[in-house]
């Protein structure tokens, strides 16, 4: 069973025996729903239960939030307990330490983290052209390289071809990157600080691996981060989330070095420099 908890972050374990196929969640569904896991186990059955954003519910500092609470029951009565196979999915390299440090996690409990590499390659283009032929979409491999480069959710992608019929590939990248952008203006327009020291922030990201979240722009940085446009690399330093915000971003502030496509689409884009 698969769950995105970034959909789903209020009422977890009302969404948890939702989609288990649960009507109405109360303590006897937890109480039933564990004698069957005991039931399928006497039976040498064992459910995986995967958890994929699980940054969404687990906060900096939470060891007591309702996400917090959710993943230690999960580990504790499931997973611990030979019940079910948990796997809990997340963009944040931290997690495993994090999830480790929870109070009342049992050390005993079998707990391991792996870290994947994001695809690369032939083998990411050849499953987009296979994507892409399932639903009838007429991709370049130009257009795909593009894609990968400047964005590269392969999540989106497959969005785009159920989805978007009508326009190509790069006109979808195109799209995004300025949903994107008028975001990063909705957030801009949400803080108290000056267009100058927004663009200031962003023009440092460009140019630099990481910032430090100083407290002299930390607002910034956190609504940034709170709109999926940066994560943490190392507490306290910032980076990019993915190529999708670094793309939006340094077009934005029109930091976007020799790249044609980034050009183009910063010339195109209706939201202009402030006045310095």
């Amino acid at each position: 069973m698969y769950l995105d908890l970034e959909a789903r972050k209020e009422n977890l374990w009302a969404n948890l025996y939702s989609r288990l196929g649960v009507k109405g969640y109360s303590t006897n569904d937890e109480v039933l729903l564990q004698e069957c896991l005991e039931e399928l186990a006497k039976e040498h059955k064992k459910p995986v239960l995967i958890f994929d954003n699980v940054q969404h519910i687990l906060l900096e500092v939470d060891n007591y939030s309702e996400g917090a609470n959710f993943i230690r029951k999960l580990i504790l009565n499931f997973s611990a307990k030979g019940l079910a196979k948990v796997i809990l999915l997340s963009s944040d390299q931290h997690l495993p330490a994090r999830i480790k440090s929870l109070s009342t996690i049992d050390e005993r409990s079998d707990v391991d983290a792996f870290q994947f590499s994001y695809p690369e390659g032939e083998e990411v283009i050849n499953w987009m052209k296979q994507l892409a032929e399932m639903y009838s979409r007429s991709v370049t491999d130009e257009d795909l390289q593009l894609y990968l480069k400047y964005h590269g959710s392969l999540r989106d992608f497959k969005k785009f071809c159920y989805n978007y019929k009508d326009i190509s590939l790069r006109e979808y990248l195109v799209r995004i990157i300025k949903q994107d952008m008028r975001t990063i203006s909705l957030k801009r327009n949400e803080l108290d600080s000056s267009p100058e020291e927004f663009m200031n922030v962003i023009q440092q990201l460009c140019t630099q691996e990481k910032i430090r979240a100083s407290n002299g722009f930390r607002k910034i940085v956190l609504k940034l981060e709170e709109a999926n446009f940066l994560r943490i690399v190392e507490p306290p330093f910032y980076s990019f989330n993915s190529r999708a915000s670094e793309s939006s971003l340094r077009i934005y502030c029109g930091v976007v070095g020799d790249s044609e496509f980034l050009k183009e689409v910063y010339e195109d884009s209706k939201i202009s420099q402030p006045e310095r």
